[in-house]
């Protein structure tokens, strides 16, 4: 397999950790990554439109910029890149051999899936999300917003349809196009984590990044948008305060919800700074100075497994979840955190600040976690060998 072109909205294919990267480089073939100009998570256009490597060939589609996750304006910008997907896949003199797109978006993965079949192109969908269904709690009481999501959902599923192999970052995610496509192959393989590289990332960054002395550093690292309880969060952090633990809280991000945190810190005098937005180094060393990582979702939502879980078991620590299946089930078969819920989450809190030196010896079975469930190198290799097998058949 000589040609392969991946298709992205997200992830950056020079960064290690970006799920495209790993993707990308477990096949030993060149590749052709197709992705917009502008970034989603800096909300900024990228420098370049054009980039060659000796191993990646990186062709950037112009799109309409966007400033809010939930907006008419991110839509349009997702239509306009697959409008120009489509003309760009029209225009390819040397047809791939194998496309795999990341889902989100499904009008990119549309647009992917009627070339392929077109031209008898295996075509690979790889889900990394679930949209619409991802969009629905925070839209539960609208219906009219509702009615509208369902011509969207209709072209999920055709999207799904098209796919040849179907593979996703969770069995619950793999399962739900499986349900849509039944006939084709499929899999899960997991965002996973790559200690090595992360700690060669926070070795070599030469921010002023320090650790509070003699607290308990507490953090939430990633988009600090409307998808995510921070309601309970930082209540239970008034709490730890109120019963005088010496105590330091890092949301590492930036979004919707930063003037709340900010307003509500403030008017509670509490120990929480927020870093803004960052370099994926300064992340990832911010996280690496941090004892306890907040994996915190809004009530019924869709999400299973999300980044920031990777990125908090690589920097080692102790993880509060309140994300139900296959994550809450690592926590508890690993023993590297803790699952709560909103009415129990100050409660679970306490009780780890108060026992804090029995609760921190538990982050020695991260290492168990990785090595069985996320380590990248293994689970991407294993991925690429299912979809070369599905394409011999």
């Amino acid at each position: 397999m000589n040609n392969i072109l991946i298709v992205s909205l997200f992830g950056e294919i020079n960064n290690v950790n970006s799920r495209v990267y790993k993707i990308a480089y477990a096949f030993s073939s060149k590749i052709s990554f197709v992705t917009p100009d502008f970034s989603h998570g800096e909300k900024i256009y990228k420098k370049s439109c054009e980039i060659k490597s000796e191993k990646v060939f990186v062709q950037h589609l112009h799109v309409p910029s966007y400033s809010a996750n939930l907006s008419l304006k991110r839509i349009y910008s997702h239509l306009v890149f697959a409008f120009r997907l489509r003309l760009y896949l029209q225009r390819l003199e040397s047809k791939p051999d194998l496309i795999i797109c990341l889902m989100p978006t499904s009008s990119a993965a549309y647009v992917c899936g009627q070339y392929s079949r077109k031209n008898g192109i295996m075509f690979v969908i790889d889900v990394i999300d679930l949209w619409p269904d991802s969009l629905i709690p925070l839209v539960k009481n609208n219906a009219i917003i509702k009615k509208l999501l369902m011509p969207w959902q209709a072209l999920t599923n055709k999207a799904y349809r098209l796919a040849t192999y179907i593979s996703a970052e969770s069995s619950a995610y793999a399962l739900t196009a499986h349900v849509i496509n039944p006939k084709v192959p499929w899999s899960y393989t997991y965002l996973g984590v790559n200690v090595a590289q992360t700690r060669k990332l926070i070795d070599r960054n030469t921010s002023d990044i320090k650790r509070p002395n003699n607290q308990i550093v507490l953090c939430y690292g990633g988009s600090l948008g409307n998808s995510y309880d921070f309601d309970s969060v930082v209540a239970a952090v008034k709490n730890i305060q109120e019963k005088g633990f010496n105590y330091k809280m890092f949301f590492v991000g930036d979004g919707e919800k930063r003037e709340f945190i900010e307003e509500y810190s403030k008017r509670n005098n509490l120990n929480i700074e927020i870093t803004g937005r960052v370099s994926y180094p300064d992340y990832l060393k911010y996280l690496s100075i941090c004892d306890i990582g907040f994996n915190t979702f809004k009530q019924e939502t869709k999400v299973v497994h999300s980044y920031k879980f990777n990125d908090y078991v690589a920097c080692g620590l102790f993880i509060f979840n309140n994300l139900p299946g296959e994550t809450a089930d690592m926590i508890e078969k690993y023993n590297v955190g803790v699952n709560f819920t909103v009415q129990n989450l100050s409660e679970k809190l306490i009780n780890v600040c108060q026992n804090w030196d029995k609760f921190k010896l538990y982050r020695n079975n991260l290492e168990s976690l990785i090595k069985d469930e996320l380590d990248s190198e293994t689970i991407y290799k294993k991925l690429v060998d299912n979809i070369l097998k599905a394409k011999v058949q």
